[in-house]
């Protein structure tokens, strides 16, 4: 196994660098390292931002000693009978002792700085289980390739934080049972691993009670709204009167147009398909099976259709993501995931410090709402980590929402609602899958580059151009899969 294992490792190194997509939560250049120890101990870097710097303060003494590693048990499969809800304490009171005075060794992309009371969380952590945390920050674009070239090293972190469903990552991955640990309590978020599972096998987990995920949210500038006496179309305030649907929302689009005029753009989508993944669909959905080849669907092709004719009507920016424009007061809604709401975040800081960033669910399409993540935030142990034992009780901490102050969390009380909200329906949809299938290096841009160039009328025939190669490439992905530990 760990021969296959390393064979992995190497083999996607190239892979990797393809799949890597620009996601919610990080967009940085610099690549950095930061280490929390002790109870009083944090070094943190900024890592996000063009000009990263490392500050750090000291209150008391840290300690580390050589961790261990768990050997798996005899089944992989997800604990039968009644969930358990089991409180810190009792968590706690079953972690074993030889825990105590090791170090954990933590991998993410966005520096501890940008998470509220993260920094509070850790030391806190720390003081109570007398774990140790090695906080490392890594660069978003060449994050899986800096974690195989760690395992490649034989300095494998022992817990990472997922970039979606990203078949370089899971092959990097063990399963999480591993561990040692019974993940068959309520505290632990079942959609969340059902959807990082292959087979039967869970990779990656995220808890129910958490602050720490990304529903994908539709944020849009109050003050241009007031600009042109549109405040009586307040996305907001049609939400809380249950009129917050594709519509509506066109409506507003076409209101704001028609008093700005072309100096501004309406709206600015993560993703062309937007409106078809509010739909469930997509190009590609992903099963416990794998992938899934999903371009004959009717809503794939109906969603497609709804956004060529919202460019016709000139509401939509020419490429999508327009991010800097909306910071730059030059677009009125933006689709994004919410962690640029959090209060620490370095997104949309102008719009933040003058209270006009406004903060919406999606709208509905269809009759059933489907809740979007461009990144269903999830954690995961990879292969070669020495510490796999401590690393459920390091998470049913910090991504223990009780372990924050929620009401400082986010920029404003309005953003909280609009997370709770988005984090109670029970329809989720990974609106990521597809890009690990059909990449930019067998075309698949330039294929949805020129559905969105032609007709609406002409959807239909490009995507039944698209099937046998889809097919193909959903084969080849499920193949990797094939090779995951097991």
């Amino acid at each position: 196994m760990k021969k296959l294992a390393k064979q992995i490792l190497f083999g996607l190194l190239a892979l990797a660098l393809t799949l890597s997509l620009v996601a919610c939560g990080g967009d940085g250049k610099t690549t950095a390292t930061t280490t929390t120890a002790g109870d009083d101990t944090v070094t943190t870097t900024v890592a996000d931002q063009p000009d990263a710097t490392t500050t750090t303060t000291t209150g008391g003494k840290s300690s580390s000693t050589k961790s261990s590693s768990t050997k798996a048990p005899s089944s992989t499969k997800a604990p039968q009978g009644n969930a358990t809800e089991l409180s810190w304490a009792q968590v706690k009171a079953n972690m074993p002792a030889n825990l105590k005075g090791s170090t954990l060794v933590f991998y993410n992309w966005n520096e501890l700085n940008s998470i509220t009371d993260a920094q509070k969380a850790v030391n806190a952590f720390t003081k109570d289980t007398g774990i140790t945390i090695d906080y490392q920050v890594g660069n978003y674009e060449t994050y899986v390739t800096e974690i195989a070239a760690n395992q490649a090293a034989k300095k494998a972190p022992d817990v990472v934080r997922m970039k979606d469903l990203n078949p370089a990552l899971l092959a990097m991955l063990q399963p999480l049972s591993n561990t040692g640990y019974n993940f068959n309590d309520k505290a632990w978020d079942k959609d969340v691993m059902s959807r990082y599972s292959y087979k039967g096998v869970t990779y990656a987990t995220n808890m129910t009670n958490t602050v720490m995920q990304q529903p994908d949210v539709l944020l849009y500038n109050k003050e241009l709204l007031s600009k042109y006496d549109l405040d009586d179309l307040d996305p907001y305030a049609l939400w809380k009167k249950g009129q917050w649907n594709y519509d509506k929302f066109v409506e507003v689009c076409t209101a704001f147009k028609d008093e700005a005029g072309d100096s501004y753009t309406a709206f600015s989508p993560f993703k062309w398909q937007a409106f078809a993944q509010l739909q469930g669909s997509d190009f590609v959905l992903y099963t416990e099976n794998g992938f899934k080849n999903n371009v004959t669907d009717t809503k794939l092709t109906d969603g497609l259709r709804k956004m060529i004719s919202m460019k016709e009507a000139g509401l939509v920016a020419e490429q999508a993501y327009q991010r800097q424009s909306f910071e730059a007061g030059k677009v009125l809604f933006f689709h994004d995931a919410i962690i640029g709401a959090r209060k620490t975040h370095f997104y949309f800081t102008g719009l933040k410090t003058k209270g006009t960033l406004g903060i919406v669910p999606l709208p509905q399409v269809g009759n059933t709402y489907t809740q979007l993540f461009a990144e269903l935030e999830a954690y995961a142990v990879p292969i070669g980590a020495k510490n796999a034992a401590a690393v459920p009780y390091f998470l049913r901490y910090w991504l223990d929402a009780s372990n924050y102050n929620v009401n400082q969390f986010f920029t404003n009380k309005i953003a909280l609602e609009v997370y709770n909200h988005c984090m109670k329906q029970p329809n989720r949809l990974m609106t990521y899958n597809y890009g690990y299938v059909m990449t930019e290096a067998n075309g698949f841009g330039e294929k949805l580059a020129a559905i969105m160039r032609g007709t609406a009328a002409g959807v239909a025939t490009h995507l039944n151009e698209m099937k046998g190669q889809m097919e193909s490439a959903v084969r080849g992905t499920n193949l990797i899969l094939d090779k995951l530990q097991k």
